[in-house]
């Protein structure tokens, strides 16, 4: 053989290894809404004996990852496993005030603000990370 050939044949060795990493689906996880209500579906969240559910929604090949639920940058939840293509947790908000609720899985995160006494939800239709990628393209980030 000479050194042309065991070149052309290390080259085609390698790219048939690195061919299954390169075309597999990349990993995706959507948050595509979120939902802040009173322990009776459908109830305003407020500051009483019972707490308050917060839901999100997930979908996406990752759907099954652990979600990390704060609010106002607090962790309240972390590692909860989605059950039906939503993960839920239990807060009882310290005060009447308005709060940022944040769901995060992964590599992907997404917000809703609520009033509390109220509810909220938000149900954007685009998968998370990409409402931040527009943000980015079109200059209105941050």
């Amino acid at each position: 053989m000479t050194k042309r050939s065991i070149g052309a044949l290390a080259a085609v060795s390698l790219s048939a290894l690195a061919a299954p990493v390169l075309l597999a689906a990349p990993a995706s996880a959507n948050i595509d809404s979120i939902k802040v209500e009173g322990a009776q579906a459908g109830a305003d969240c407020t500051v009483a004996a019972t707490a308050c559910t917060i839901s999100a929604k997930v979908s996406g090949t990752d759907a099954t990852a652990p979600v990390t639920v704060s609010v106002d940058g607090a962790i309240i939840a972390q590692g909860v496993t989605p059950s039906g293509g939503t993960a839920s947790a239990q807060w009882k908000p310290a005060a009447n005030a308005k709060y940022t609720v944040t769901i995060t899985q992964g590599s992907y995160t997404s917000s809703v603000s609520v009033n509390v006494p109220g509810r909220a939800e938000s149900s954007t239709g685009i998968p998370s990370g990409v409402g931040d990628l527009v943000k980015l393209l079109t200059g209105s980030a941050g």
